[in-house]
């Protein structure tokens, strides 16, 4: 059975075999997938395999066939590879990434900024209070609960912290702030794609809350090995896309094509 699909302007016919389950046809492509996500391709094809004929130009086939790559599979690389790095490049790193973000937040004329206490080497973007010297912009700071609910606090002071759910340093008040009241949010994870996908720790705080945001600016934030910039990474409804990513080597938009 062949089935003619148009995305985004790229024709190509589709040539469906019966392969007895969907992963038996991603294992014959090596793992390559289309636009279409891994959920797109079942809704559409059912417990089949595909087998595809493609044409389009040589000039559009690098873009057209991407490699996807499944979430667990990126959350366990990119723990193994952070946990292994050094302080002198942490810090330096860091401090490179919060200078670059608040040129980015006072060119734009932010106030509300939401950032996070880092743990497990993640890029510290707490020295972004810090670099904030006037003290114009107003730092909030998560609180995550047991039941995976996340709420922002006003940050206060360094002394005036305590330890939430998970053991990670959160304000010790009560003066929160709703999502669709913060300008950016500096959104941590373990790995970011060029189309503003993100891989966390699997837990879902950050996307409940983000979907609550309304309006403001996501940015994630790693750094520069944790930005896959030639893949695809697995996403799913759900998820929360960025708008932006930072690393030590700059801020970046997101290709919004996907």
């Amino acid at each position: 059975m062949t089935q003619q699909l148009d995305r985004k302007g790229l024709s190509l016919s589709v040539t469906v075999r019966n392969f007895g389950n969907e992963d038996s046809f991603f294992q014959q492509v090596n793992d390559y997938h289309l636009f279409f996500y891994r959920s797109n391709f079942k809704n559409l094809f059912g417990t089949c395999g595909v087998i595809l004929s493609l044409f389009i130009s040589s000039d559009i086939l690098p873009r057209f066939l991407i490699k996807m790559i499944n979430k667990k599979d990126a959350r366990a690389l990119m723990k193994n590879k952070r946990i292994q790095l050094k302080e002198p490049f942490i810090n330096a790193a860091s401090l490179n990434i919060s200078k670059i973000a608040y040129d980015y937040i006072v060119s734009n004329l932010f106030k509300k900024i939401a950032v996070y206490m880092s743990i497990k080497n993640e890029v510290r973007m707490e020295y972004l209070i810090d670099v904030n010297k006037s003290g114009d912009i107003r730092f909030f700071m998560p609180l995550c609960e047991d039941d995976g609910r996340m709420c922002f606090y006003k940050f206060e002071s360094r002394d005036f912290m305590k330890r939430d759910s998970f053991g990670i340093l959160c304000p010790k008040n009560d003066d929160e702030i709703d999502e669709k009241d913060i300008d950016v949010f500096f959104v941590p994870g373990l790995a970011f794609d060029t189309y503003g996908n993100r891989v966390g720790y699997g837990k879902g705080c950050y996307d409940r809350s983000l979907k609550k945001a309304g309006n403001s600016y996501f940015i994630g934030v790693c750094y520069d090995f944790q930005f896959i910039k030639n893949d695809l990474l697995e996403s799913e409804p759900e998820d929360v896309k960025m708008n932006y990513i930072i690393t030590e080597n700059g801020i970046h938009k997101v290709d919004i094509a996907l």
